[in-house]
């Protein structure tokens, strides 16, 4: 039995190729493509501090702009930096155009599903993980996107500055900051 070839058939693809292959029409590389990126992107607009609804309408209107971008695409950055360009982009036309995002409400899976040994436990993680929350949102909006960049969509600083379209040291300096302001939001030291 060959191993090289089972090896080969079990490596995924990246998701530049994914992209490449769906815009050639196959709808099943749109499938792997959508379930890598879906639970990053999601968070990352909920953590903008909008509506649970409104975080869903957005979603999918950045998914259908990928869409009709497809035709289009081209390998010039990675997938990931193109397709939070365009997340960042929709999130910049709605705080132009409602001047402020919408009343707070967090779902998170994460406090839903967590497994605690005690209900006062789960109850002390809950808070805690709803102030950590709230405290992103009150980021001012540069700080949060490169944070939320770099711990939701797992972003390094070169890819952060070229979403924001910033340099290496704004990307990396706007991180840096943003994690100071939540240290101190949350009683930790600078």
């Amino acid at each position: 039995m060959d191993t090289s070839a089972n090896l080969q058939n079990t490596v995924q693809p990246s998701s530049e190729t994914l992209m490449l292959a769906y815009a050639a029409g196959d709808m099943n590389a749109f499938t792997q493509l959508y379930k890598i990126h879906k639970g990053p992107l999601f968070r990352f607009l909920l953590r903008q501090g909008m509506i649970s609804s409104r975080a869903e309408e957005m979603f999918q209107e950045i998914w259908l702009k990928v869409i009709k971008a497809s035709a289009n695409y081209q390998t010039t950055a990675r997938f990931q930096t193109w397709l939070y360009s365009i997340a960042r982009n929709h999130l910049i036309d709605e705080y132009r155009r409602d001047g402020k995002a919408d009343i707070i409400e967090f779902v998170d899976e994460q406090v839903e599903n967590a497994h605690s040994s005690s209900a006062e436990d789960y109850i002390d993680y809950s808070r805690q993980h709803q102030k950590l929350l709230t405290s992103i949102t009150e980021l001012p909006f540069e700080q949060r996107q490169a944070f939320l960049l770099r711990f939701e969509a797992g972003m390094n600083s070169e890819s952060i500055a070229e979403v924001t379209g910033t340099n290496l040291e704004t990307a990396k300096s706007r991180v840096r900051y943003a994690i100071n302001q939540l240290r101190i939001k949350l009683g930790g030291s600078q």
